[in-house]
């Protein structure tokens, strides 16, 4: 079988699986936790609050609008579904701080690596390299870092809301 056929054949694979997932689906989601503390369109949104379409949905996920102290009801239904916008931004948040943290934690121990290869090279210039090269791939994973902080920003223009 060609590498052509072989292509073709994993992504119409791919296709069919996806699509089945879309069907498997029972309803949508009606509502959600918020992750992290973040601020939009001048409302600030604070971890363990429920954004929901109604007040209703945020009950079911398990929100009480009446404790001040414990988590609180975010009724967003008034604005044209925004919900739906800070559940995401929240997820996006949420999983951009890991990256970011697990990037930089990568990140130290390359440099540290490729400090110690160059550190022991004793003169030969092949270990000299690899150990560059491996501090060259730690600048790399620090800029995904950073890139990672700077993508909710980008998600948040592409959306429309500030």
């Amino acid at each position: 079988m060609s590498q052509k056929k072989l292509i073709i054949l994993i992504v119409s694979f791919i296709s069919l699986i996806t699509f089945l997932f879309v069907l498997a689906q029972e309803e949508p989601i009606k509502c959600c936790k918020i992750k992290k503390t973040f601020t939009l369109q001048g409302s600030t949104f604070k971890a363990g609050q429920c954004a929901a379409e109604t007040e209703e949905d945020g009950s079911d996920c398990g929100c009480s609008g009446t404790d001040p102290n414990g988590p609180t009801s975010v009724r967003c239904a008034n604005q044209g579904g925004l919900w739906t916008i800070v559940c995401t931004l929240s997820t996006i948040y949420y999983v951009t701080d890991w990256i970011f943290y697990i990037s930089l934690l990568i990140s130290g121990v390359m440099v540290l690596a490729g400090s110690f290869m160059i550190a022991t090279s004793a003169g030969n210039s092949q270990q000299w390299q690899k150990g560059k090269d491996v501090i060259l791939y730690a600048m790399i994973g620090l800029a995904v870092a950073l890139f990672s902080k700077i993508f909710p920003g980008i998600v948040k223009f592409f959306l429309g809301v500030s």
